[in-house]
């Protein structure tokens, strides 16, 4: 029997994948780190991860600026959080599972400070129990740690949760985990059941993962 929803939160719950974006070439330029325009990166990946993947793109060396480079990523996040649009299809989905009488918690590969404030722009926290974020754990997504770190707080096995993510990098991570996972984003490969498919009704969804 599903007993909790665990939502990744950037890309699942909030379109905030072009403020990221935008928060790494601002801390980027802040610590003199150079790369070509229109450098790419997977998304959904943690902070280390990313950092790593720039300064081998950019031959950058002087690694010891991460702490730096990383809460300046934190700060500009949180004071252009407000401005990444809400995904309210699966805000409708967070009502709906609230209104089944389902617990919900946010894992995700972002910093605390992020998901606290998102919550809030989201005006979710009625419906969301707990959230889990990249600073609680030593690996983030596709490391399932963040997955594992969850299920032991909440006291639930795999089998009693289902994870929604939209990202390769989350997909991976959950069902290293041993959960049940349903993709936002079509083209995750690997995912149990894709919420935004057309063909899916939202019966069927509740039929796949209460029975």
């Amino acid at each position: 029997m599903i007993k909790v929803v665990l939502w990744d939160l950037d890309g699942t719950l909030i379109d905030s994948e072009s403020m990221h974006y935008q928060a790494i070439l601002a801390a980027n330029e802040r610590i003199g780190l150079k790369l070509d325009d229109g450098f790419e990166l997977a998304p959904g990946l943690e902070g280390v991860s990313v950092f790593s993947a720039l300064c081998e793109q950019a031959g950058f060396t002087r690694t010891e600026r991460y702490s730096e480079w990383y809460q300046y990523t934190i700060d500009y996040a949180l004071q252009n959080l407000s401005d990444s649009p809400h995904l309210s299809l699966n805000i409708e989905w967070v009502e709906a599972f609230s209104k089944r009488g389902i617990r919900q918690c946010v894992v995700s590969n972002s910093d605390a400070q992020i998901v606290s404030q998102a919550i809030q722009e989201l005006q979710i926290g009625a419906y969301i129990e707990r959230f889990f974020s990249r600073d609680m754990v030593q690996h983030g997504k596709p490391n399932p740690a963040i997955y594992l770190h969850a299920l032991d707080a909440l006291g639930i096995s795999p089998n009693q949760a289902v994870a929604i993510e939209d990202s390769c990098s989350g997909v991976t991570a959950a069902k290293a985990a041993g959960l049940f996972t349903l993709a936002y984003n079509n083209d995750v490969a690997s995912a149990d059941l894709y919420l935004n498919d057309v063909q899916v009704k939202r019966q069927q969804v509740f039929e796949s993962i209460l029975s």
